[in-house]
């Protein structure tokens, strides 16, 4: 695989003063609350551990504008470290090689869907499009949908593994700039320069890691796929991937609404849903595309990853190998960007 430009990488972080503290607080000074609670000092820092932990278990009232301060924190780094140039540059490179035998992808390869105990409304059932639908307390699905989900990826097998093989590119990507970072090569870095960098790195590769994907975004493009065609008979098409991308976001999958020891209400976004909601449709540069300011959208590019594991694999074999020749029609249309 090429490996990354991690000199460019530096230097788009450091014009954006990624390795800088802020230069005015971004929240509240909470140590009087608790003493693991207190201001991101820098992109990618954290305010705390686990939020809704922090409040349901250990009973600490964590203040709603510090939330929001660790978000804008995360955001910036997003920003920062997964510039988009980087990314489309990379991930065309990633998906001419065997990317499932990349270590990314055996690494969540054994994910399993958890559909969750409870169940929505059965009167909602299909209806993908109803704001009704959205859920403070991640009941998704009706019963009857928790076993469409269930019989699609029976199935068609290769719809889960397209999923965590998009899952796994922004993986590679970052385990990349984390081992660049450890090294400092270039030799660019000062001490804490290169300390922030694999904080922030590894802080952005665990929501990659979950299981985010196969049991909340995977589920919601079932859904949308077989709805578009029961019989499962066509090939998910782009606007599959897209709809259910849609639906999971309006339903309000990573998302979470934690009462506070104080009576309040805290409203969590999940790092993933910030995550998936900012790279889903950022443009690529123009080193990728033939024109500058295209986009890198979730459903073409899925839709694409779909079609070279399907057309790569020999019929009934259990084993999924996909090589160069079999992404042509993916890097195509990266490069053409969207209809």
């Amino acid at each position: 695989m090429k490996p990354l430009d991690f000199n460019d990488v530096v230097d788009f972080i450091k014009a954006e003063k990624g390795f800088e503290d802020y230069e005015t607080p971004l929240g509240p000074d909470c140590r009087s609350i608790d003493s693991g609670l207190k201001n991101p000092r820098f992109p990618g820092d954290e305010a705390y551990g686990n939020g809704p932990v922090f409040l349901g278990r250990l009973r600490v009232n964590i203040p709603q504008e510090l939330i929001e301060a660790q978000s804008r924190s995360f955001r910036d780094a997003l920003r920062i470290y997964m510039n988009p140039k980087h990314i489309g540059s990379f991930m065309c490179t990633f998906y001419r090689g065997n990317f499932l035998s990349d270590p990314s992808f055996l690494k969540i390869a054994d994910q399993e869907m958890y559909l969750g105990r409870r169940s929505a409304d059965d009167r909602f059932t299909l209806d993908l499009e109803t704001p009704k639908r959205k859920s403070r307390n991640r009941t998704y699905y009706t019963d009857v949908e928790k076993k469409i989900v269930t019989d699609v990826c029976r199935s068609t097998p290769e719809l889960r593994t397209t999923v965590l093989a998009y899952q796994a590119g922004f993986m590679a990507y970052l385990e990349q700039l984390k081992s660049a970072f450890t090294r400092n090569d270039g030799g660019r870095l000062t001490e804490r320069e290169r300390e922030r960098g694999v904080l922030v790195a590894d802080k952005l590769i665990k929501p990659w890691s979950t299981d985010n994907f196969s049991s909340e975004l995977l589920p919601a493009i079932c859904l949308a796929y077989y709805k578009r065609d029961p019989s499962l008979q066509s090939p998910p098409l782009t606007e599959d991937f897209e709809k259910g991308f849609a639906f999971a976001f309006r339903t309000g999958v990573f998302q979470n609404h934690v009462h506070a020891p104080d009576g309040g209400e805290r409203h969590f976004r999940c790092p993933a849903r910030v995550t998936i909601g900012t790279v889903a449709t950022q443009e690529l540069g123009q080193e990728v595309c033939s024109q500058p300011g295209q986009q890198f959208p979730m459903g073409r590019v899925m839709a694409s990853i779909y079609a070279a594991i399907k057309n790569a694999q020999p019929p009934d074999s259990p084993q999924t190998q996909v090589t160069a020749g079999g992404l042509t029609g993916l890097l195509n249309s990266l490069r053409r960007g969207p209809k």
